[in-house]
């Protein structure tokens, strides 16, 4: 199957999510997905490796990655694949709660 123009029958819930949002829905395995995007990359040169993010900065026009030794790196959408205890996750979250107090509970940021 394909993964990305396969069909296939949806459980109720994501039918209702798919009703809801407009979008269809897939499950895929955390090993696989950042696997998958590598693989369809056409430069992977740009793909960064074993590098600590300290910040994220967002503007209306793009994000701004900031890592560990200093260096910057701009563009229209980050993807990170940092695993359980995500810092880019945890800066986001930051980010959110700065715009909306309170947003996201302690209990979705398990």
């Amino acid at each position: 199957m394909d993964l990305f123009r396969g069909t296939s029958t949806l459980p109720l819930s994501f039918t209702l999510l798919e009703f809801s949002v407009g979008y269809d829905t897939r499950t895929i395995s955390r090993q696989l997905f950042p696997r998958i995007l590598y693989n369809r990359l056409p430069d992977k040169s740009k793909v960064l490796e074993r590098q600590r993010v300290v910040d994220i900065v967002e503007d209306k026009e793009s994000a701004r990655v900031v890592l560990a030794d200093g260096t910057e790196h701009v563009g229209d959408l980050v993807v990170s694949a940092d695993g359980v205890h995500s810092k880019v996750r945890e800066i986001m979250w930051q980010n959110a709660n700065k715009t909306i107090p309170h947003f996201i509970t302690a209990t979705e940021k398990r």
